[in-house]
């Protein structure tokens, strides 16, 4: 197998890997709007919430409890930890794997004398309008939305005060949402410094 070749089966599958990164960043974005949209509903009908979660309890897992509205909250805030944690490691992934795949386009060029850029200068030329707002709506607009309804929801939590444990675990759970966001926003938009 020549030079050429094993690069190009390296690009080809550093490419799958990056696609099927981007499949699972895409269901992951899914889940992350569904916790979002769940802590607000909270918010504003935290009754109709506990209700709609112990049936989905009942029916997804056969759990046929109605659960106090702490328990409920406290893995509402679980289930949102997980997803915001495995989103953004999915997002830095792909953002990694932009560059590296970037740089074999540039080795693979000059080893086969092709100019193959698909994923690095082509993509990126005259890069249109609207997917700008779109890159903007995911790598801003998502994470403000994140910071700002957990801390309405935690806010709203501590004034509707109901015992030490869950606002605490909550608490913790919430801060630790959104010191993640806070870190994350510098990562994902520090190609554009």
């Amino acid at each position: 197998m020549t030079k050429t070749e094993l690069l190009y089966d390296h690009y080809k599958e550093s490419f799958s890997l990056s696609r099927d990164a981007q499949s699972q960043r895409n269901k992951q974005f899914i889940f992350l709007c569904i916790g979002i949209a769940s802590l607000y509903l909270f918010i504003v009908e935290p009754k109709t919430m506990e209700t709609a979660f112990s049936s989905w309890l009942k029916g997804s897992i056969s759990i046929d409890v109605m659960l106090p509205l702490n328990v409920i909250l406290s893995l509402v805030w679980v289930m949102i930890l997980y997803i915001t944690i495995r989103y953004f490691q999915l997002n830095i992934y792909i953002e990694r794997q932009y560059i590296y795949i970037s740089k074999i386009e540039k080795n693979l060029s000059v080893e086969s004398k092709l100019e193959i850029n698909r994923e690095s200068t082509n993509y990126s030329y005259k890069y249109p309008f609207v997917l700008n707002m779109i890159h903007y709506i995911y790598t801003w607009g998502i994470p403000i939305l994140l910071i700002i309804v957990v801390l309405l929801k935690i806010i709203l939590e501590w004034l509707t005060f109901s015992g030490w444990f869950f606002i605490i675990f909550n608490t913790v759970i919430a801060s630790t949402i959104i010191l993640l966001t806070i870190s994350y926003l510098p990562f994902i938009h520090k190609k554009s410094k």
